[in-house]
């Protein structure tokens, strides 16, 4: 008997809001997928004068909320890999198994 748990993620969606001073800035959006090499990021100004005020705070909010994309890209990567890897050490298991009940069934 083999018995195979996969669990794999095939998408992540992040959002986040940059907030200076109380005010909502922008807004940031995106989905990241396991079938996709890249994330399209769907950024809203919320108050033009603050984020003008204020550029250099939401650019690293910005740059912040990117290296949150690819912490999900890894995060898809590693969940395909274990699978992977999860699949190759059930079928090895099972293997061993199917030989050790031959061995047995020989022996008798």
């Amino acid at each position: 008997m083999s018995l195979t748990i996969k669990k794999t993620i095939s998408s992540i969606s992040l959002s986040a809001t940059s907030t200076i001073n109380g005010v909502d800035v922008l807004t940031l959006s995106t989905a990241v997928t396991n079938s996709a090499s890249y994330s399209n990021v769907q950024q809203t100004i919320k108050d033009q004068q603050a984020y003008d005020d204020n550029k250099m705070a939401v650019r690293k909010d910005v740059l912040a909320f990117q290296d949150a994309i690819f912490d999900a890209q890894d995060e898809l990567d590693s969940s395909a890999d274990d699978s992977a890897a999860s699949g190759v050490a059930s079928s090895s298991a099972s293997s061993a198994a199917s030989s050790a009940a031959s061995s047995a069934s020989t022996a008798e």
